[in-house]
């Protein structure tokens, strides 16, 4: 079975989490455009749809 682990923040750090978790591996890098990253009142973030960008003239 794979994990999967979608990193933010320090998490980013690649030898700091080499250090954490010793056998992960990066796989890829991905953006996710229209989206952005929720932190709730609990350990865990997830990823929310921005609400459509409105113009400067209000359109």
């Amino acid at each position: 079975m794979i994990d999967l682990y979608a990193a933010y923040g320090s998490n980013l750090w690649h030898a700091q989490m080499q250090l954490r978790c010793p056998g992960a591996a990066v796989d890829s890098a991905v953006l996710l455009p229209g989206w952005r990253l929720t932190v709730r009142n609990s350990p865990w973030s997830s990823p929310t749809r921005r609400p459509a960008a409105r113009s400067a003239s209000g359109g």
